[in-house]
């Protein structure tokens, strides 16, 4: 019983507060070329490339709102709106050109920031 509590207690304190303001740390990227996947994580070997490649996508912040999700990737913003929920838990957002697509887990602190045209999706930390 105290491990169910615990479980329950652990998933309310990572869950994302409406109108408060995220910072969001890469964790690692993955991305798709000649129809292979790589998966490249953040450690102390790939922090400095991970940062050169991805510029400003490195840190972003995110704000979510009732139906949406503000996106503030150095001194510009974009707001995301709500399509569906996968799966009864993760939330879907996009860009109205569907060009960037964010996926939220009510159950952790991080999210995957989808760049279709790029065939790349970006894992963040957010704290």
């Amino acid at each position: 019983m105290k491990k169910i509590a615990l479980i329950g207690l652990v998933s309310l304190a990572f869950a994302f507060n409406l109108n408060q303001v995220y910072k969001c740390e890469t964790l690692g990227i993955s991305f798709k070329d000649n129809n292979k996947t790589y998966n490249v994580p953040n450690n102390e070997k790939t922090k400095k490339q991970l940062q050169n490649s991805l510029k400003e996508l490195y840190s972003v912040q995110i704000k979510p709102e009732k139906s949406s999700l503000v996106v503030y990737v150095g001194k510009k913003s974009d707001t995301l709106s709500y399509v569906k929920t996968i799966d009864k838990k993760v939330k879907l957002y996009k860009t109205k050109a569907s060009d960037l697509f964010i996926l939220t887990d009510p159950k952790s602190s991080q999210i995957g920031l989808s760049i279709p045209s790029q065939k790349m999706i970006i894992y963040y930390q957010c704290k």
